[in-house]
């Protein structure tokens, strides 16, 4: 990805020359908005103080407005899940720098209690759906904002090799910052292991021991919070299944209710990842404190290839992003947040093309009429789209050229 330039009261500026923070530091005090030197449309930026650091940060709604390969691009909402939450249960303060968040879900729990893991059906994105007040976050959904905003949902192929958990934690880490609801922030709410070396888990297990005295609370009442981490392995001979995490030796109890629920909704999943080192099963456990220890209330998951970009949910979409992978192109998975699976959504968009190009994959329509209203419906929405036909050959549109910036 490039560096970033901008212009400040017609001053051009770049993320990498010597004292750009004091540039920023001045800017923020004399209340100046950068604009962004990507594209020609020049979008406007503002300028965030988080502790003693200042930062650029996108206009919100001004994403597209991007090019693709800046830092500040961002999909237009519409054509993901999140467009459906965007301004209900997602909006953003730029006075504080803070993402509000409504949960479709508690952050206290009740010992006794368990609200468990979605009920089995046929999308796993949208299982919790039903249980969720509309236009509110369930827990897969919540990891969804998380995964999005941490950018780990996009691929440039000059990460080849290079992602691994401790990239992956630090940005997951990162995009749990600005996160708040109506009554508190969720920044001390999350606890991610980090990545050590065997052996080295001290580190991890002490901030795991913090994070559960955190959660401490008196009587039958106690405070929620989230651990995300990639699994390792689930041990059921014990009264309560444990959770084992990568890099961490404490274990998370899953009241029986929860492991039941979860290995039934997840059973594919969880055997794929038995013993596979080409994918990885990314979870999010809300959990509380029992008699200190960690045991969850609910928990849900995601599938990430070996690039740890979410899978595909269809052959077709497997075929795409393998060749989306094997031609070395820069693209951004969709991810549907509570979208339900009869939504019409993009799998991908592709963001080395002159303008970004979202990819849809077509259901096999009933008959001709049927096939029309789709493609009149994703062309409405998205001109520029690539229709995939499930049994027929693609091609992908060209990159984009270096005169073409």
């Amino acid at each position: 990805m490039s560096m970033v330039q901008i212009q400040i009261a017609g001053n051009t500026y770049n993320s990498q020359s010597v004292g750009f923070k004091d540039v920023l530091k001045q800017a923020y005090e004399g209340r100046e908005r950068p604009l962004c030197l990507c594209t020609a449309k020049r979008p406007e930026l503002y300028i965030a103080k988080i502790n003693d650091g200042y930062f650029l940060k996108r206009m919100p709604g001004t994403g597209i407005e991007h090019d693709a390969e800046c830092p500040h691009f961002e999909i237009s909402p519409l054509l993901s899940g999140r467009g459906n939450l965007e301004a209900s249960a997602i909006t953003h303060d730029l006075t504080s720098n803070t993402t509000l968040l409504k949960l479709g879900f508690p952050l206290s729990t009740h010992i006794g209690s368990s609200r468990g893991a979605p009920p089995p059906g046929s999308n796993k994105a949208t299982q919790e759906v039903a249980s969720v007040p509309d236009r509110k976050l369930n827990l897969r959904s919540l990891l969804d904002l998380i995964y999005e905003d941490a950018h780990l949902n996009r691929w440039y192929p000059a990460m080849e090799g290079k992602r691994f958990w401790g990239i992956v934690a630090r940005e997951i880490a990162g995009a749990t910052k600005p996160l708040r609801t109506s009554r508190s922030s969720l920044s001390s709410s999350f606890m991610i292991p980090k990545y050590a070396k065997r052996g080295e888990y001290g580190g991890n297990n002490a901030s795991c021991a913090a994070f559960i005295d955190q959660l401490a609370g008196k009587g039958s009442k106690r405070p929620n919070g989230f651990v995300i981490g990639e699994i390792h392995s689930i041990h059921t001979d014990y009264n309560r299944p444990r959770l084992v995490l990568q890099f961490m030796d404490t274990a998370i109890e899953l009241d029986p209710t929860v492991y039941t629920k979860f290995s039934a909704v997840f059973e594919e999943e969880l055997a794929l990842n038995e013993g596979n080192n080409d994918v990885h099963l990314l979870v999010i456990v809300c959990v509380h404190n029992e008699m200190s220890r960690l045991v969850a209330n609910q928990m849900t998951a995601m599938l990430l290839d070996e690039h740890w970009i979410p899978v595909g949910q269809s052959a077709t979409e497997v075929l795409l992003l393998e060749s989306m992978h094997n031609q070395k192109r820069a693209f951004q998975r969709i991810l549907r947040y509570t979208a339900p699976p009869e939504q019409v959504m993009a799998t991908a968009i592709l963001l080395d093309t002159v303008e970004p190009t979202p990819i849809f994959i077509a259901p096999a329509p009933e008959d001709e009429d049927e096939a029309k209203q789709y493609v009149s419906l994703v062309k409405n929405e998205a001109p520029d789209a690539v229709i995939i036909y499930p049994g027929s050959t693609f091609e992908l549109p060209p990159k984009r050229t270096q005169q073409s910036n």
